[in-house]
């Protein structure tokens, strides 16, 4: 028995390790990880400030945050304590699994190369700082989650809406960076001439135009910041210095490229983002189980309301009384649930012993609620076509019965045709009625 038990707790142990919680949990630490990484960021920054003279920063990082530098060093040793100490309980509940994580060799780096600096032993050749930054990307862990825990149904949908996006992406930057390239030739070609006049050296005007026409690279930065961006002060370099009919250029540019490309590829990524919403097996099984939670919620209520005695079950009394109530009519009418007659409803909805039960009236009302469907068709038209046969069969054993020849007092019955459903005869035996049990008469 205690073996027995010994084994059953390191089940648990390596359930808990290898589920959701347990990644969860580390995700959090991960996170209070970046916001650890983000302070120290900044205290580093007010140091470079310092060392550059920068306005306004005129102390050390440690004169300004004086605890920043104690805090830092405590919290990485808990940080470090904790990854390594994963390491090692993952290490006992997956054993040689262990090793075909890609993940979990990332975990061994980062805790091995913790060790390394902290010891002093070990030069990584590159600023250690960017190791510790690597425990961030260990968030994308958490995306192998997302698709079980309903907390992050619009994570889910967001990363499933952008991965279905990628084809999407590739063309919109194709289209958008050839356009540009072909206007960034044109608008660099029409003003090289005036950049270059010996009388625009050395001006101001010369500069600006230059800064943001004067070569192909400048010029496709230029046209990206027009589109995504600020205009304007393109637009007034041009303006100002060169002519003022480059004003038309500017304004078509933002009609056709600003508004019109950038909208239609905006409308197609919504597209494709809806087109995902409503393709994807997981988000459509995460839709179906949050409506069938707030069926079962707002059902629960309704069945609370007409309770009036609390004993768990509704009387048709109950639930006459609770459906005359015009607001409950139009709150069920809402969801798709007309009430026209409710003792009609409640006989729909009644159990075997007459009462209505929470359980009956939440999986009642989802199948009565809408439209007849389809499969509700299909199953009446079964059932109708099983009862067809059944009726036939039961009509030609009884008219086999009543034409092998029965004898009423040593006289031989005369069979009578009755109607069939094709309207073709059929022979019926008088002699005995009350075994034909139906539309008999005397020869």
């Amino acid at each position: 028995a205690s073996f027995q038990d010994g084994d059953t707790r390191y089940v648990r142990f390596c359930n808990f390790v290898n589920g959701p919680t347990f990644e969860c949990i580390f995700g959090l630490i991960i996170f209070l990880n970046a916001v650890q990484l983000a302070l120290e960021m900044q205290w580093r920054g007010l140091e470079s400030g310092f060392l550059i003279s920068f306005p306004k920063y005129n102390d050390t990082a440690n004169g300004t945050w004086p605890w920043a530098d104690t805090f830092f060093k405590v919290s990485e040793y808990i940080l470090g304590t904790l990854f390594t100490l994963e390491m090692i309980v993952k290490i006992i509940a997956q054993r040689c699994n262990y090793l075909r994580d890609v993940w979990n060799w990332i975990d061994a780096i980062i805790v091995f190369a913790w060790f390394g600096t902290l010891a002093g032993e070990i030069d990584v050749g590159f600023n250690p700082f960017l190791l510790r930054l690597l425990r961030l990307a260990r968030l994308l862990r958490l995306l192998r989650l997302i698709r079980s825990i309903s907390v992050f149904d619009s994570l889910y949908l967001m990363t499933t809406a952008i991965r279905g996006s990628v084809s999407v992406l590739l063309w919109a930057v194709f289209i958008l960076a050839l356009v540009e390239m072909c206007l960034a030739c044109v608008i660099q070609s029409l003003v090289e001439d005036w950049i270059r006049d010996p009388a625009n050296k050395g001006t101001e005007g010369g500069h600006k135009v230059y800064m943001y026409f004067g070569s192909f690279s400048r010029s496709m930065l230029t046209m990206y910041e027009m589109t995504l961006g600020n205009w304007m002060p393109p637009c007034r370099a041009l303006v100002e210095n060169v002519d003022e009919w480059y004003m038309l250029f500017f304004l078509m540019h933002k009609f056709i490229i600003g508004f019109s490309v950038v909208s239609v590829i905006t409308g197609v990524f919504i597209q494709e983002t809806f087109k995902v919403a409503t393709s994807d097996d997981q988000i459509m099984l995460n839709n179906k189980e949050r409506l069938m939670k707030e069926h079962s919620r707002k059902m629960q209520a309704l069945f609370q309301a007409a309770d009036d005695n609390g004993d768990g079950n509704l009387t048709r009394d109950e639930f006459e009384e609770v459906m005359n109530d015009g607001t409950v009519r139009t709150w069920l009418s809402s969801m798709g649930l007309d009430v026209g007659d409710a003792g009609t409803l409640f006989d729909l909805l009644h159990n075997s012993e007459g009462y209505i039960t929470a359980e009956d009236l939440i999986r009642g009302a989802s199948r009565l609620k809408g439209p007849a469907k389809h499969i509700e068709f299909a199953e009446f038209i079964t059932e109708w076509r099983q009862h067809q046969v059944m009726v036939e069969q039961m009509r030609n054993q009884l008219n086999g019965v009543c034409g092998s020849g029965m004898m009423l007092k040593g006289q031989e019955s005369k069979p009578v045709p009755i109607l069939r459903d094709d309207d073709g005869p059929s022979n019926f035996c008088p002699s005995n009625p009350s075994f034909c049990g139906f539309g008999s008469r005397r020869a």
